[in-house]
């Protein structure tokens, strides 16, 4: 293969980045080319930063810093990316260095690809300096801080944030409800998502699951049939996820009867252990031990 081949190009490209990725074999065909491209870098470090091996992102990184090939705007994102689903903040730190040595530090994209990494991986303070220092900020970057501070647990500065916010979606919404749940304020985060509902965008799976919670923890049972209710007049998809937090909280909630109602409506093809787990513990706290064996 030639590095100018055109045919080389969408070869890796296509298999790195497309819908039916195979990373693996676009990385072989990438490794016969005599010099690599940037377009030929980048397509395997996007490729890789979205595989279940992205510590290979970093190597091809690596190797194209070797071989004298400069990144540019499209390259840094990924390897950020990487960084944070290997939760390494020394790494990301590193290609932090590099963005800032080469001039990169404006732009919107690889900024809110920082402030996400550190905030995944427990650097919120950087995360916040990154952000304080944007000339310009979107969505996605307001997004990114307020998630930092819920994975973290800082509820008061999670909350100012939301507060401020210049516009909010459902994602910002979610993160406020699943930061209240993760914190232990579940009614809180119920407080919340009926604000949610009254003024905000339509809740997704991410809402639904916190919500239904922190209603199972609360053993507002009450509340977790309305959000039932809400999910299926808003014909939200009841996918597994969606019916084990059901399960769940009906269980806890000790209403066994429509737990085994939602339970008894997912095929033996759409249960997962966790489903089993939610159904035979809730069967067994509430003394139907003979329900739980069978």
């Amino acid at each position: 293969l030639s590095r100018n081949d055109p045919f080389a190009w969408k070869i890796i490209s296509f298999a790195a980045t497309s819908a039916s990725a195979d990373i693996d074999y676009a990385h072989r065909h990438f490794r016969r080319l005599p010099s690599p491209t940037l377009f030929h870098y980048n397509a395997v470090v996007r490729g890789f930063s979205n595989s279940k091996n992205p510590i290979k992102c970093v190597h091809v990184f690596a190797q194209m810093l070797m071989n004298g090939v400069v990144p540019d705007y499209l390259t840094y994102p990924f390897v950020v990316k990487a960084s944070a689903r290997i939760s390494d903040p020394k790494l990301g730190a590193c290609v932090h260095g590099q963005v800032l040595r080469n001039g990169f530090a404006s732009d919107v994209f690889i900024s809110n690809s920082l402030v996400h990494m550190y905030g995944s991986t427990g650097e919120v303070g950087c995360a916040r300096k990154v952000f304080d220092e944007m000339a310009m900020r979107n969505l996605v970057s307001w997004n990114s801080m307020l998630d930092g501070y819920a994975k973290c647990g800082d509820v008061v500065l999670m909350r100012e944030v939301f507060d401020v916010m210049p516009e909010r979606d459902v994602v910002s919404w979610s993160a406020l409800v699943d930061g209240y749940v993760k914190d232990g304020n579940h009614a809180e985060a119920l407080e919340v998502f009926a604000k949610m509902k009254a003024v905000g965008p339509m809740a997704n799976e991410v809402t639904m699951v916190s919500a239904l919670c922190a209603c199972a923890h609360l053993g507002a049972l009450d509340q977790g049939s309305s959000i039932h209710r809400y999910i299926v007049e808003k014909g939200l998809p009841l996918t597994l996820i969606l019916r084990t937090s059901l399960v769940d909280m009906y269980a806890k909630c000790g209403a066994i009867n429509e737990a085994l109602l939602v339970f008894r409506e997912a095929s033996m093809r759409k249960t997962d252990v966790l489903m089993w787990n939610a159904m035979v513990g809730g069967l067994a706290t509430h003394g139907f031990t003979s329900k739980a064996l069978e």
